[in-house]
């Protein structure tokens, strides 16, 4: 019955419903301490997409596996081989500035 339910979601998901689940990993994230997220796999979360898609007004949760948000994270801001990740391109902004710009930069990173 679960995965026939994620997959009804999976096929059906929006831009909301991933706003929906960065919002709810966000918050999870700020609001439990580190030993306790280590042990989560999964997070609850009450999508938009499986109300419009099930016609009911009732709020049903599904629980999104934790391990492709971190790495979806990880490729998008920390991957420095990723061209278009956030590190790649203050890595290269830094590489091409002057020298004297390089070490005030990378000071206030550090």
């Amino acid at each position: 019955q679960e995965s026939k339910h994620q997959n009804k979601w999976a096929m059906n998901a929006s831009l909301e419903d991933a706003f929906v689940i960065a919002q709810t990993w966000v918050s999870t994230s700020m609001s439990n301490p580190p030993e306790h997220l280590e042990s989560l796999t999964t997070i609850p979360v009450t999508l938009p997409s499986t109300q419009i898609y099930e016609g009911n007004d009732a709020p049903t949760t599904t629980d999104i596996p934790i391990q492709p948000l971190l790495q979806a994270f990880h490729h998008i801001y920390l991957d420095y081989t990723n061209p278009s990740s956030l590190i790649y391109a203050m890595l290269t902004s830094i590489v091409s500035s002057p020298i004297d710009y390089r070490r005030v930069a990378l000071q206030n990173i550090v």
